[in-house]
């Protein structure tokens, strides 16, 4: 950490901001979220125009130096001073602080999250994974990342050391790297964000393909295309979905001995708790 005039000056670490970077995702060309919001980069909106110096619109389009550039800009100057303002009273650990600024880089403050100072650490780490709603809807991408930010904040070392995830992380970036061209490949993390959610649709994705000629797009979005070409796998089977199955189960923290297989074996019965897996029990794994 920085020093100035003999005080440490607290940062977020390389963990909280590759936290927010496989949550946030990084979109190079400008497109709305879920609620309409113009949005570019890691998560970059024009809240942050102080920052951009430049309105995000329709047809935008940023280079990745100028997104990584922007991210952290905006988390040093914008974010990081909305956590540290409670500082004096909390006195933030590392964990906490990296999972705070996540929080507040994704819905704009703590002041609600701690009322403003008023709340105890283990209240604030209580209320964290109810702020999981946009537009009043409950979505499964901000459960998770609120889920994520608490387990930092509570100093759990399952998103550091959790080997099961990085197992299938490594497993994910391995099958997308034997049959794409030019394959996207994820931060090795622990992490169970946004790149790596889409990797493993990749890899559903490329079995589907290869198992049952669905001619789908490889594009890491479990969109209506890929729902409806899902297939049951069984005990025996031998298919590139069944390995896939494997990379969901370890990238969701379940059992890092899976083989790296084709076959319906290598503990996949034990896993899933049954000797066929359907497609609704594949769409709740992605």
């Amino acid at each position: 950490m920085p020093k100035q005039r003999g005080i440490t000056l607290k940062k977020i670490s390389k963990d909280g901001v590759n936290l927010i970077k496989d949550f946030e995702g990084c979109y190079l060309k400008a497109y709305k979220d879920p609620v309409g919001v113009w949005t570019i980069g890691y998560g970059i909106t024009n809240a942050d125009k102080s920052i951009t110096g430049v309105t995000i619109k329709s047809g935008l389009t940023i280079s990745q130096t100028k997104a990584d550039t922007w991210l952290e800009t905006a988390l040093n100057k914008k974010y990081l001073p909305l956590v540290l303002k409670y500082d004096s009273k909390y006195n933030w650990t590392q964990s906490e602080l990296d999972a705070l600024v996540s929080f507040a880089y994704n819905i704009g403050s703590i002041d609600q999250l701690t009322a403003n100072g008023t709340r105890t650490k283990k209240c604030i780490s209580e209320k964290i994974l109810s702020y999981n709603k946009a537009g009043g809807r409950v979505l499964n991408g901000l459960t998770r990342r609120r889920k994520a930010e608490k387990d930092l904040f509570d100093k759990s070392t399952r998103l550091k050391s959790n080997e099961v995830v990085k197992r299938g992380q490594t497993n994910a970036n391995t099958f997308v790297y034997e049959w794409l061209k030019n394959p996207p490949q994820i931060i090795v993390d622990g992490i169970i964000g946004k790149q790596t959610h889409g990797q493993c649709v990749r890899c559903v994705q490329i079995a589907l393909n290869k198992d049952f000629n669905a001619g789908i797009a490889v594009d890491g979005v479990a969109g209506p295309k890929t729902k409806a070409a899902l297939k049951p796998i069984k005990k025996g089977d031998e298919r590139y979905l069944c390995l896939a199955v494997k990379i969901l189960y370890q990238c969701n923290g379940k059992d890092a001995n899976l083989k790296y297989s084709k076959t319906f074996g290598g503990g996949l019965e034990k896993v899933a708790g049954k000797t066929k897996i359907t497609p609704s029990d594949i769409l709740a794994l992605i």
